[in-house]
């Protein structure tokens, strides 16, 4: 068994808004591992960037 991270993310540049892009990271040996990959991309995302929103969500599934 083994743990999938995937990341929906989203920009907002002077008001226009780009397309979604999804992106798949597989093979997390565990959920903990999984869910420390997913707060460190949080903490990233927290980080601004003068004129732009960014979006993201992100989560953790299990694969068989």
């Amino acid at each position: 068994m083994e743990w999938v991270l995937i990341m929906s993310l989203q920009w907002v540049v002077g008001g226009s808004t780009a397309a979604p892009i999804t992106y798949t990271m597989v093979q997390f040996q565990s959920e903990d591992l999984c869910k420390a990959a997913v707060q460190e991309i949080k903490n990233e995302m927290k980080a601004t960037i003068q004129g732009a929103e960014t979006h993201a969500r992100v989560v953790c599934i299990r694969r068989k």
